[in-house]
């Protein structure tokens, strides 16, 4: 019972560590803005969460935060809350105290210990980071909110913030299903919010594992990986679904404004559905960007603690121990001191003309207007510029009729499933580079929807294709064969199998291994 108690303390530790540590500086340095009319802890605390919401607003906006900003804020919140009697130049006194000197503890590191000799209970905090932006010639210093401080304001809302976003999605179905549009609205922008600081946090994690991968335990790592990971895959499909409805619901209402029957509710109506889809598309654009970081930074933790776990095999010794003590121990040392840092003095040598520039090979080209031959320069010359993407253009064409063809020989195969060596000949490609871009293409996919691409056609806006897509070169490959359209995913499966080719380009001769790989088509059901 005792050990069971006293584990469930340990975790809410991080959570009474937060705002300890906040009440903590605040009574060691709040004395100071008495002399800006702050006298009572009740006030000091309103106008410190009052800044942490504002700067936590603008790191969700990914804009930068200036302690002239946060002098605005707390300018317009004693105009509207406190009514001290604050001008402009006391207001960014304050915010420079506030931020630099409390919240940032003037750069050094804090913690909450309130066990001594037990690091069991020993958290350490960071409530907000900086780094410097240039303003036009000026160099300043732009503030950000931390992972801690995010968990600071959002403990506020008594959540944790999975579960709130899972509470935030029902109550937005909830709120659909019963026609309540502009409470829906509310709820989906909140989704939004949470969703953009699930974002930061993550991209903040990388930024620890950047400086150093220990600092995230192999706990923290699964949690992240497998909850959050889950939980925005599964929401992402259902926004999707969400996203489909209010489309329908909005060309109902736009079908009605056609026909007349038009009403005040409807007009109301139709607003908020607007406002919802755009709400809904940032959501769902928000959820790919975070589990695009999720396994970007499930990469660069693997990369880090390999570095980290070769870098512990190298022996480090310490400089005095080296160096320093040597030179005291024997001074005499240092007559021959200048020998170490005479390479540092060396100066790069001057410019020298050379003639190797004088034999290198000119493209030429006919001028039209006299006849006259004329060099070419390719980055800044028009002709040039149309020639080469022509010339991109064609041989994007070349991979398209070659996706093409390889999709068709899996039609006509009896079953509909063939292996890479069986349908790829590299004698049917241009160049090297043509065929290598297309092994890469079908070795980074696993199965691919051919029926939702083909009925997400019209959505597609496709200019000038100057670089191959395979998305595009199957788009293009079903609207040309009928035969395609039967069937609705293409599956890329490994096997154990490995594929050799032999490429030859500019008489040099290069072999290529790959891991084998089964193609198949899939037929829609009857």
């Amino acid at each position: 019972m005792q050990s069971e108690f006293y584990r469930d303390l340990e975790k809410r530790m991080y959570t009474i560590a937060l705002f300890g540590q906040l009440f903590s500086l605040l009574k060691q340095r709040g004395r100071t803005l008495d002399s800006y009319g702050f006298s009572r802890l009740d006030e000091q605390i309103l106008l410190f969460f009052m800044v942490l919401r504002y700067i936590m607003e603008r790191t969700l906006a990914s804009e930068n935060c200036f302690l002239e900003d946060i002098a605005l804020c707390i300018l317009e919140g004693n105009r509207e809350l406190f009514h001290k009697e604050l001008d402009l130049e006391q207001c960014t006194k304050l915010a420079d105290l506030m931020v630099s000197g409390i919240l940032c503890n003037q750069g050094a590191p804090f913690s909450f210990n309130p066990i001594e000799g037990d690091d069991r209970w020993k958290v350490r905090l960071n409530y907000l980071t900086s780094q410097v932006v240039y303003d036009g010639p000026t160099p300043k210093a732009s503030y950000k909110m931390s992972d801690d401080g995010f968990h600071l304001m959002l403990s506020t809302l008594e959540m944790e913030e999975n579960l709130r976003l899972q509470f935030r999605d029902l109550v937005f179905e909830l709120q659909m299903k019963a026609k309540n549009y502009s409470k829906a609205l509310d709820e989906i922008r909140e989704i939004f919010q949470l969703l953009k600081i699930q974002e930061v946090e993550i991209q903040n994690k990388a930024m620890q594992v950047r400086s150093n991968a220990a600092v995230l335990d192999q706990k923290a790592y699964v949690e992240l990986s497998r909850s959050t990971y889950t939980l925005i895959s599964e929401s992402r499909t259902k926004f999707q679904g969400y996203w489909t409805n209010v489309n329908q619901l909005l060309q109902e209402l736009q079908r009605a404004l056609a026909a007349g029957t038009f009403t005040a509710k409807d007009e109301a109506d139709l607003a908020s559905l607007s406002d919802i889809s755009t709400y809904l598309s940032r959501s769902i654009l928000a959820q790919a960007t975070i589990l695009e970081a999720i396994q970007q930074f499930s990469r660069l933790l693997d990369e880090q603690l390999q570095f980290q776990m070769r870098q512990s095999f190298y022996e480090r010794r310490p400089f005095r121990q080296v160096i320093w003590q040597k030179i005291m121990d024997e001074p005499s040392n240092l007559e021959n001191f200048d020998e170490l840092l005479h390479p540092l003095f060396f100066k790069a040598p001057p410019k020298q003309f050379t003639p190797a520039r004088a034999f290198e090979y000119r493209s030429l080209r006919v001028n039209e207007l006299d006849g006259t031959l004329e060099e070419v320069d390719p980055d800044y010359d028009q002709l040039e510029y149309e020639r080469q993407k022509e010339e991109n253009i064609r041989q994007v064409q070349q991979m398209n009729d070659k996706v093409q063809t390889l999709l068709m020989r899996l039609v006509k195969e009896p079953g509909h499933k063939l292996a890479l060596d069986q349908i790829f000949f590299r004698d049917e490609f241009e160049s090297m580079n043509q065929a290598r871009e297309m092994l890469s293409s079908l070795s980074s996919i696993t199965s691919f929807d051919l029926s939702d691409l083909f009925s997400k056609r019209h959505e597609i806006i496709i200019e000038e294709q100057t670089s191959f897509s395979l998305p595009l070169a199957i788009l293009e490959a079903m609207e040309n064969q009928l035969e395609l359209q039967e069937y609705q995913k293409l599956n890329i499966i490994k096997n154990n199998r490995k594929i050799e080719f032999a490429m030859e380009e500019d008489g040099l001769e290069a072999l290529v291994r790959i891991d084998g790989l089964d193609l198949s088509l899939e037929r829609k059901p009857l």
